[in-house]
């Protein structure tokens, strides 16, 4: 307050953006920040988040699948919806439309005959004046599964994001008949992007799937950020992909908080948060807790790995299309 008792919210402010951002960068604890968080918050959505169960901001994470949900025309309408097929003569991966495809559009899906999954995209990828998908602009994280038969909700899921805006541009979750099936979209569509893809790498099935049909290049090396989270060093030597133990997948529960109150350009309101377009990835945020299945979530901390293991790398000769 200035000298008569007023007072200046414009300092005060500026002190609890100071305050979150040294919390942010300095905390290893997840909870820590939403707590932060909780008690100095900048609205009232921040002033009502849980700082038990969910370690996500629930209120702001609802009220974005109900801005999407309102402005269909904005969003659902807008996406891409098709298969990306094989040109035979170059052997180039191109998007064909089609109208049949059937993205699953909610979490939990309860119908099991209804989990194939589609691929939705929300921004092709830019491409140089040859018409190539410059390397380094995209990354990808994966939740994979290596048998036909489960009897659990388990999904494999795969989200593409472009590390120019942190926008999330591409998703595919599903359960095809046959992993192999799952397996061939996924490498589609990090080829379609030429995107390096991080995974939890306790399952062997999509590296080998990937090593079979000479692509394994696109599976990023294990992050050297995680090196230091791992107790037991052995499990650095599978040489792809980052071991989902526990330690690791706390410390990327904390780069998805990050991420999500994380605004798209400095001194804005408009968190990354609210750039997601996902309405079922935002779901399984709202509804996460340690021990339930959130297929979605899991891909979306190992893309975030892999970003956190890139943040001083800059792609060289690309452009910015939304600067």
């Amino acid at each position: 307050m200035d000298k008569d008792g007023n007072s200046l919210f414009e300092i005060s402010k500026q002190l609890v953006e100071k305050q979150r951002e040294k919390i942010i960068a300095n905390t290893k604890n997840p909870e820590a920040i939403i707590r932060f968080i909780a008690e100095e918050p900048r609205s009232p959505q921040e002033a009502l988040m849980r700082v038990m169960g969910t370690i996500f901001p629930i209120n702001d994470i609802k009220a974005q699948i109900n801005y999407l949900r309102s402005n269909p025309e904005k969003y659902e309408e807008t996406e891409y919806l098709g298969k990306l097929e094989i040109n035979p003569d170059t052997e180039q991966i191109y998007w064909t439309p089609d109208i049949k495809c059937r993205p699953i559009r909610k979490f939990p899906e309860l119908d099991r005959t209804q989990i194939e999954g589609d691929i939705v995209i929300y921004e092709h990828p830019i491409k140089d004046a040859d018409g190539n998908v410059p390397y380094g602009i995209y990354i990808a994280g994966n939740d994979t599964y290596d048998h036909d038969q489960s009897t659990t909700d388990s999904l494999g899921s795969t989200f593409i994001m472009n590390r120019l805006t942190g926008r999330i541009v591409a998703e595919y979750t599903g359960r095809p008949l046959t992993a192999n099936n799952f397996y061939e979209t996924t490498r589609r569509l990090l080829k379609y992007y030429n995107a390096s893809c991080n995974y939890e790498n306790n399952l062997k099935g999509l590296f080998t799937y990937l090593n079979h049909r000479h692509s394994a290049h696109m599976l990023c090396d294990t992050p050297r950020v995680v090196a230091d989270k791992i107790d037991d060093k052995s499990l650095l030597n599978r040489g792809k992909g980052t071991p989902g133990t526990t330690p690791i997948k706390s410390w990327g529960n904390g780069l998805i908080l990050i991420h999500l109150t994380e605004p798209v350009e400095p001194g804005s309101e408009i968190l990354q948060l609210h750039k997601i377009r996902s309405i079922p990835l935002l779901q399984e945020l709202a509804y996460w807790h340690p021990k339930g299945n959130f297929d979605r979530v899991d891909a979306l901390r190992m893309m975030l790995i892999l970003k956190e293991d890139l943040q001083n790398i800059i792609p060289e000769d690309v452009f910015n299309p939304y600067e």
